[in-house]
């Protein structure tokens, strides 16, 4: 036991373990870990034990079912991951650790509003939950950030302006949520230029933000991943063009118009777009990347038109279409005044003489006789053998 107590890593995840959870942990001879995975372990409740673990920096309660609140003083912990549980509420921190540095509380059922906690991360995931909102000055405390994610959540409201402080900020996720307004406007300010040219992943999609789209999106240099699909309405900015390492670009089913600007045929590392359902026209320009999607990349533009879709332009008529009418239904009617007077003569010509001249009628009623009687004996010959 006393080799135990030494013990400050401990890994015991993807088990069917049965720990006691309703000692308060005080007296507990647990030793005092650094690190602690229980992953996947069927736990149902956070063990009361952890509370008693004063030097605990990482711990690993994620893929169990553990239900009910999370308590406040997880928040002293540098390091924790409680994913894939039926968590439903997060009681606010009364102390924290001074670096938070990775929260990973994704796919839970939290909800309202996400708590105000001074201090900084460096990774936060609150994805697949039901938060509501956030507090404003968020961005303040992630100036050391990488990844912040709030993707399918219940957010309103507005993109806080506060995230400009992010310096770090590689990839911001808030998909999937019902915000609204614009694209804070700090983001085409000078001071900021630093910030924008980190970015690797923007994810805004299926929201409810309107107006353009701003120009300085094009000045994210670092941009791979861009998705801003059903969302604002107004014109592709032609600073796209300017995406250079952009590998996927989704603006579909939101309210473009106008043309595709032609620097995007400049995007050569593009391996993914989506244009469509929008209301853009024109001619899709043309750029070996541009050809190379399918045609489900630019569907539901009406007015589009070049390759992969159709080579003319479907708003323009032929001018040649009305005269090619005139001709085509002269023709037709030529032809039906042929065919009446060819059937006339025809009928004139052949049936005229059997009428009115006897020696014409009385040859052709003796021929007829004569098939007939061949025909009639064929038959009874046929049915005779049939009999034998």
């Amino acid at each position: 036991m006393a080799s135990f107590l030494v013990v400050t890593e401990l890994d015991l995840s993807f088990n069917r373990l049965s720990i006691g959870t309703n000692d308060s942990g005080e007296n507990s001879t647990f030793p005092q870990l650094q690190i602690l995975f229980l992953a996947s372990c069927n736990l149902r409740t956070i063990p009361k034990f952890l509370n008693n673990q004063t030097s605990l920096q990482n711990l690993d309660l994620s893929m169990n079912q553990i239900t009910g609140t999370i308590p406040e003083w997880m928040w002293k912990i540098t390091r924790f991951n409680l994913s894939f549980n039926h968590l439903v509420e997060l009681e606010p921190p009364l102390t924290f650790s001074n670096n938070l540095g990775i929260i990973d509380l994704s796919s839970n059922n939290l909800q309202g509003k996400f708590p105000f906690v001074k201090s900084s991360y460096y990774y936060l995931d609150c994805s697949n939950n039901n938060f509501t909102s956030f507090n404003p000055n968020i961005g303040n405390y992630l100036s050391d950030a990488s990844y912040m994610s709030f993707s399918r959540n219940n957010l309103h409201g507005i993109i806080p302006a506060s995230l400009c402080s992010a310096k770090n900020l590689e990839l911001l996720n808030l998909e999937h949520n019902h915000l609204g307004g614009t694209i804070p406007e700090c983001f085409t300010t000078y001071e900021l230029q630093y910030i924008l040219t980190i970015f690797t992943s923007i994810d805004f999609s299926n929201n409810a933000f309107h107006g353009e789209l701003p120009e300085e999106l094009g000045n994210l240099n670092a941009l791979v991943v861009l998705n801003l699909a059903y969302n604002s309405s107004g014109h592709i900015p032609s600073s796209f063009g300017n995406l250079s390492q952009i590998e996927s670009l989704d603006l579909s089913c939101n309210n473009l118009s106008g043309k595709i600007p032609a620097q995007l045929a400049n995007l050569n590392f593009l391996g993914y777009l989506n244009l469509s359902f929008n209301k853009l026209l024109g001619k899709i320009p043309t750029g070996t990347q541009l050809q190379s999607f399918n045609a489900s990349s630019y569907e539901g533009n009406q007015g589009l038109y070049g390759p992969p879709l159709t080579t003319r332009d479907p708003t323009m008529t032929t001018p040649t279409l009305k005269g090619s009418n005139w001709s085509s239904k002269s023709e037709q009617e030529w032809m039906l005044m042929g065919v009446e007077v060819g059937c006339s003569v025809g009928i004139t010509v052949f049936v005229g003489p059997i009428f009115y001249i006897k020696r014409y009628r009385e040859w052709y009623c003796k021929h007829l006789h004569r098939l007939v009687m061949k025909i009639l004996r064929r038959e009874d010959n046929s049915t005779r053998s049939r009999r034998r």
